[in-house]
């Protein structure tokens, strides 16, 4: 059984409106607290977060990471579909936002938001988004909803930053670099993608998860934008619309062209006309 001893905590709501959820970003609350907890059940927040450890250290623990220590100086991130614990040990001091909304979900998918787990020298970031939250958290002045946004928005660029100068993620920038290297050497090859994850000794969720992580694309999306740019390159240089789909992966030239006008907005035929010269 979960048990927890909470010294002191204070936490602002705040309910959207229409106007402020047709931002797509809002809000939910802020707050801060002292206490102590054994460890929690693994749960979904269904909501972003961000939680500074002020002092005081703890543990993080979640199928995709593991278990990590967390060290006073940290933050620690929840994203709304990935289940996580997190506890102090034997007790911290933390501050947080929590965040939601349509645009927060696409920020996500554009990778603007880290994943779930713990960003080391981060906690300082999410003290100073709360500074700067707290007085609007009351504000009903037509600008405030935009204010509010534009407060996540600059507390998620920190965040990212951040998240660059983390081992972690210099071990996904790594994975990263490998495999795209990897499939731009082999880029006319048909690679399934069970036998590409076994290249980096991952589950194919796991590389999947890992690669867009480090690269905003999925594998298949970033083989494609590879392969189109060749074939830029290539009917730039005068090629013929065949020999070019042959040439970057295309057995068939007019699944090719489909392709290429779909990614460019314009046809293969187009492209080559211009010859695009300096």
């Amino acid at each position: 059984m979960d048990k927890s001893t909470i010294i002191w905590r204070e936490t602002r709501f705040r309910l959207p409106g229409p106007g402020e959820r047709g931002l797509g970003l809002w809000i939910d609350r802020t707050g801060a607290g002292e206490g102590g907890v054994s460890p929690t059940l693994p749960r979904v927040l269904g909501q972003y977060a961000a939680i500074a450890v002020e002092r005081g250290s703890g543990w993080f623990e979640s199928a995709d990471c593991g278990k990590l220590a967390v060290a006073e100086g940290d933050a620690i991130v929840l994203t709304p579909k990935v289940v996580t614990a997190y506890w102090p040990e034997p007790r911290w001091h933390t501050q947080w936002i929590v965040w939601n909304g349509a645009d927060a979900e696409r920020l996500e998918q554009l990778g603007q938001v880290p994943p779930a787990g713990v960003l080391r020298h981060a906690g300082q970031a999410v003290v100073r988004a709360r500074a700067a939250v707290l007085p609007l958290m009351d504000d009903e002045s037509p600008a405030a909803p935009l204010a509010r946004r534009v407060a996540v928005e600059s507390l998620l660029l920190e965040l990212g930053r951040a998240q660059h100068t983390n081992q972690a993620s210099r071990a996904l920038h790594d994975l990263g670099e490998r495999a795209t290297r990897y499939l731009r050497q082999h880029l006319t090859e048909a690679i399934a993608m069970p036998e590409l994850a076994r290249v980096f000794s991952l589950s194919e969720s796991h590389f999947r998860r890992r690669f867009k992580a480090a690269t905003g694309l999925s594998p298949l999306a970033y083989v494609t934008r590879l392969r189109l740019e060749r074939a830029q390159e290539l009917l730039a240089a005068g090629v013929s619309i065949k020999a070019t789909a042959e040439a970057v992966g295309y057995a068939d030239p007019f699944y090719f062209m489909r392709q290429f006008r779909l990614h460019t907005g314009q046809t293969a035929g187009a492209f080559a006309a211009q010859r695009h010269g300096v």
